[in-house]
């Protein structure tokens, strides 16, 4: 899956959306959408806020291979130094915790702007190929 939305919190539900009817479609178990939902939601929320200007966007790619999940959302925002976020002072809220509570790892990379999400799923639903991408 890959598609680009503006970078509005209107169009932020919209993409939360689409990756759960993309997840849905290549067969991820119901045990597994909710955590992902909410990881998704914490990273889209991230790029809507900290990536916004005015005509931007974000955009997301989602593939599931073997059994793995990786799902990436990347902003036109300035970025941030992920060291930074070792420092206690960095942390603002809870969300990017969150996203490494509920997926097995969170990488960020160009220089913040894209966050991946990845996670070794549950059993899933038989699907005729082994690599699913929209």
């Amino acid at each position: 899956m890959r598609v680009i939305f503006p970078s509005t919190p209107r169009y932020a539900t919209k993409a939360r959306r689409a990756v759960l009817t993309y997840l849905t479609s290549v067969g991820v178990s119901d045990a597994d959408l909710a955590d992902i939902e909410q990881a998704v939601g914490e990273a889209i929320a991230n790029a809507v806020e900290h990536g916004f200007r005015e005509r931007s966007y974000f955009e997301i790619r989602a593939v599931v291979e073997d059994g793995n999940l990786r799902i990436e959302v990347e902003d036109d925002g300035p970025g941030f130094d992920p060291q930074d976020l070792k420092s206690p002072q960095a942390l603002r809220g809870f969300g990017i915790t969150m996203m490494r509570m509920l997926v097995g790892r969170v990488t960020f990379l160009k220089r913040g702007r894209l966050v991946r999400l990845e996670k070794r799923l549950s059993e899933q639903k038989k699907t005729p190929n082994d690599v699913r991408s929209l």
